[in-house]
């Protein structure tokens, strides 16, 4: 467990506006979610609410095909 790191990284992501989620349909059949943060940490982000909700419309319209965009997610290193 690194204490140091852990509370560098609250510092730098600890604004709840810095995650960005968004749901969208690219046509009938295929539905898009893109997520471009998963370190929460201690932000108010409700990531259950979002999926839940994203999921919920995704079945209502019997999506067939979900792309899960994470490119803009940098990743981390836990050394």
């Amino acid at each position: 467990m690194n204490i140091e790191r852990d509370k560098a990284i609250k510092a730098k992501y600890a604004v709840a506006e810095y995650v960005k989620t968004k749901f969208d349909w690219l046509d009938d059949k295929t539905a898009i979610m893109t997520i471009n943060d998963f370190g929460n940490y201690d932000k108010k982000y409700d990531f259950d609410k979002f999926y839940a909700s994203s999921v919920a419309e995704y079945k209502a319209k019997n999506g067939k095909n979900l792309i899960i965009d994470v490119r803009k997610n940098e990743g981390g290193n836990s050394s």
